[in-house]
C-alpha cells in the first residue's frame, strides 16, 4: 500500500524550521465519503478492529485497515482514512497525479509570513 511520510518545512523568519501546514480539507468530496467509504458498525462493546476480524488485509500492506490513520490526527481512521480514499481512486491519465494534501492558507499570514500558530 503506501507508507509516505514526510514534513515539508521552511526557514522561519526568526531562525529556525517551521513545518508548512497542510491539510485534508474537501480533497474528497462528502458525497463520496459517506457512499463509498464507510466503516463497518462495531456492535456493542466492540472496536474498530473486532468489526473488521474476519477480513484479511493483503500481504503487502504493512497496516490493518482498521488502524490506518490512527495516529495521524484529522485523516479519518479505516475505511474513511483520506489517504486511503486518495490511494483508491482511479487516474484520470496515466500520468495524472493525485493530491497529497493542500496547502493550509488559513493558518498561513500572507506574504510568506511564518504561520499565526507555529507547529
Amino acid at each position: 500500500m503506501f507508507n509516505d511520510s514526510f514534513q515539508l518545512l521552511f526557514n522561519g523568519v526568526h531562525g529556525g524550521n517551521v513545518v508548512v501546514p497542510f491539510t485534508t480539507r474537501d480533497m474528497v468530496p462528502e458525497r463520496v465519503r459517506k457512499r463509498k467509504f464507510r466503516n463497518p458498525k462495531p456492535k456493542e462493546n466492540e472496536t474498530l478492529c473486532d468489526a473488521f476480524a474476519n477480513t484479511t488485509r493483503p500481504p503487502w500492506w504493512q497496516t490493518d485497515v482498521c488502524k490506518l490513520g490512527a495516529n495521524v490526527q484529522g485523516v479519518g481512521v479505516g475505511f474513511e482514512n483520506i489517504d486511503l480514499m486518495i490511494w483508491m481512486q482511479t487516474a484520470a491519465l496515466p500520468n495524472f497525479r493525485k493530491l497529497y494534501r493542500i496547502l493550509d492558507r488559513e493558518t498561513i499570514q500572507p506574504h510568506g509570513k511564518e504561520p499565526r500558530n507555529p507547529l
